[in-house]
Protein backbone atom coordinates (compact mmCIF):
# COMPACT_ATOMS: atom_id res chain seq x y z
CA UNK A 1 0.00 0.00 0.00
CA UNK A 2 3.19 2.29 0.48
CA UNK A 3 3.86 2.10 -3.25
CA UNK A 4 0.21 3.99 -3.75
CA UNK A 5 1.43 6.60 -1.26
CA UNK A 6 4.28 7.56 -3.62
CA UNK A 7 2.24 6.74 -6.76
CA UNK A 8 -0.13 9.47 -5.64
CA UNK A 9 2.08 11.92 -4.24
CA UNK A 10 3.96 11.85 -7.86
CA UNK A 11 0.91 12.16 -9.61
CA UNK A 12 -0.03 15.39 -7.23
CA UNK A 13 3.84 16.53 -7.82
CA UNK A 14 3.28 16.28 -11.44
CA UNK A 15 -0.20 18.21 -11.96
CA UNK A 16 1.36 21.36 -10.04
CA UNK A 17 0.09 20.43 -6.62
CA UNK A 18 1.51 22.70 -4.03
CA UNK A 19 3.82 21.19 -0.65
CA UNK A 20 0.84 22.17 1.54
CA UNK A 21 -1.58 20.17 -0.93
CA UNK A 22 0.92 17.45 -0.91
CA UNK A 23 1.12 17.43 2.81
CA UNK A 24 -2.31 17.74 3.61
CA UNK A 25 -3.20 14.58 1.27
CA UNK A 26 -0.32 12.41 2.87
CA UNK A 27 -1.22 13.23 5.98
CA UNK A 28 2.02 14.61 7.72
CA UNK A 29 2.28 16.24 10.16
CA UNK A 30 5.43 18.25 9.66
CA UNK A 31 6.32 20.14 6.07
CA UNK A 32 9.68 18.14 6.68
CA UNK A 33 8.51 15.14 5.74
CA UNK A 34 6.65 16.21 2.22
CA UNK A 35 9.69 17.88 1.43
CA UNK A 36 11.63 14.85 1.82
CA UNK A 37 9.27 13.06 -0.62
CA UNK A 38 8.60 15.97 -2.84
CA UNK A 39 13.00 16.12 -3.47
CA UNK A 40 12.96 12.46 -4.22
CA UNK A 41 10.49 12.73 -6.05
CA UNK A 42 12.37 15.77 -8.29
CA UNK A 43 14.99 12.85 -8.84
CA UNK A 44 12.88 11.38 -10.91
CA UNK A 45 12.61 11.64 -14.37
CA UNK A 46 8.90 11.84 -16.63
CA UNK A 47 9.75 8.39 -18.20
CA UNK A 48 10.32 7.32 -14.88
CA UNK A 49 6.53 8.59 -13.65
CA UNK A 50 5.18 6.98 -16.81
CA UNK A 51 6.76 3.17 -16.29
CA UNK A 52 5.36 3.65 -12.26
CA UNK A 53 1.63 4.54 -13.72
CA UNK A 54 1.72 2.15 -16.08
CA UNK A 55 2.70 -0.45 -13.75
CA UNK A 56 -0.39 0.24 -11.24
CA UNK A 57 -2.73 1.27 -14.12
CA UNK A 58 -2.07 -2.78 -15.12
CA UNK A 59 -1.94 -3.79 -11.20
CA UNK A 60 -5.36 -1.80 -10.42
CA UNK A 61 -7.42 -3.56 -13.99
CA UNK A 62 -6.56 -6.84 -12.58
CA UNK A 63 -7.88 -6.60 -9.51
CA UNK A 64 -11.03 -4.96 -10.89
CA UNK A 65 -10.83 -8.09 -13.00
CA UNK A 66 -10.59 -10.43 -10.22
Amino acid sequence: MHQFRHLAATLLKENGASLSEMQQFLRHDEQKTTEMYAGHLDNSTAKQTEYLGNFWSGKLAEAAGA
